[in-house]
């Protein structure tokens, strides 16, 4: 609901997040306004438990390293 969306913009926006991350099988416009109007940046795309037809994620140890180079890469600017 929009009062969800409002009320989580704000623990993002108090919890000062750096970045939020979209789901590769989700809709991201919904993340892309949060980010917007929180103030965190968008960190990248995480793959939550499908795998990849190609590419990094194709399989689980490669799924699992895409992820964790996601997630360092993102929270690790300043």
């Amino acid at each position: 609901s929009a009062a969800e969306v409002a009320a989580l913009i704000t623990q993002i926006r108090q919890a000062k997040v750096k970045a939020v991350f979209m789901e590769n099988i989700k809709d991201a416009r919904l993340l892309k306004q949060i980010a917007d109007e929180s103030g965190a940046q968008i960190g990248g795309t995480l793959y939550s438990d499908a795998l990849a037809a190609s590419g990094p994620a194709s399989t689980f140890t490669g799924l699992f390293e895409y992820n964790l180079n996601t997630l360092y890469n993102a929270l690790s600017k300043p």
